[in-house]
């Protein structure tokens, strides 16, 4: 039987960034029509969220999760945007930041973690990952930078055995 696959470009640019929200109790439009190119929570509206990132525009907007309809932000990456990651982690600065009375971490089962816990860790490959989100703006962007400045092609080297 055929089968459709739709592929939506926007979703698949904001993934590596928007994966992070996993770990959090933040909704990423997962199983909607806006599936990581939107956020928002049915608890609170974060469409108030102060935030400018190059490369991405946010606008509020609306959409139906699980049962109702809740206040987010779109989010859209122009053609210059080319920081997945690094959006993500300054998201989740900024969520944790701005709506620290709600933003929290949670579990995250999965097959390859079925606790769900420390799954920021798992996806960014560091241990203590929410800690970074913690720091203030100084030594969060300083780690951050440190974090993505290593030149990947040297850092692997040694495992490749057939190149």
């Amino acid at each position: 039987f055929p089968v459709t696959i739709r592929v939506n470009y926007n979703a698949t640019i904001l993934y590596p960034g928007l994966c992070f929200l996993e770990a959090t109790n933040i909704s990423f439009g997962r199983n909607s029509a806006h599936s990581f190119q939107w956020i928002g929570s049915e608890v609170v509206d974060i469409s108030p969220l102060l935030f400018t990132f190059p490369g991405i525009t946010l606008s509020p907007q609306k959409t139906t999760t699980s049962t109702r309809e809740t206040n987010g932000l779109a989010i859209s990456p122009t053609p210059d945007f080319n920081s997945p990651v690094l959006f993500g982690l300054e998201l989740l600065f900024h969520l944790n930041q701005q709506f620290k009375n709600y933003f929290s971490w949670k579990p995250y089962p999965t097959q390859a973690n079925p606790s769900g816990e420390n799954h920021l860790d798992l996806l960014l490959g560091i241990p203590n990952a929410k800690e970074l989100i913690s720091l203030d703006q100084k030594a969060f962007r300083h780690q951050t930078k440190s974090l993505l400045s290593t030149n990947w092609d040297e850092t692997i080297k040694p495992y490749l055995l057939y190149c």
